[in-house]
């Protein structure tokens, strides 16, 4: 779908971007979800310090799921740095 032209970057208002919505599905493990992680980490496009739903990045987003997203927050991290993107300090 994201090579036929999706935006990995769309907010739908309930759910967030494609990346916060598969985080946001507990009922599987970061490792069950670790190739669709792959798959939008590497696209150039993804645009983890965009807004999202309830006006927290979406980066700020993962790092609220950390308890069940860590690997996912530690990959989104430094895809940023990879980009050389500074990784903003977690809000408190």
């Amino acid at each position: 779908m994201l090579d036929a032209g999706a935006d990995v970057n769309e907010v739908i208002k309930k759910f967030g971007t494609p990346l916060e919505t598969i985080a946001a599905t507990f009922t599987f493990s970061d490792v069950d979800l670790e190739p669709f992680y792959d798959v939008l980490l590497a696209r150039p496009d993804l645009d983890l310090l965009q807004q999202s739903i309830d006006g927290r990045t979406v980066l700020a987003n993962l790092r609220k799921w950390s308890g069940g997203r860590g690997e996912l927050v530690i990959r989104a991290e430094q895809t940023l740095s990879d980009r050389g993107i500074p990784v903003p300090a977690p809000e408190h």
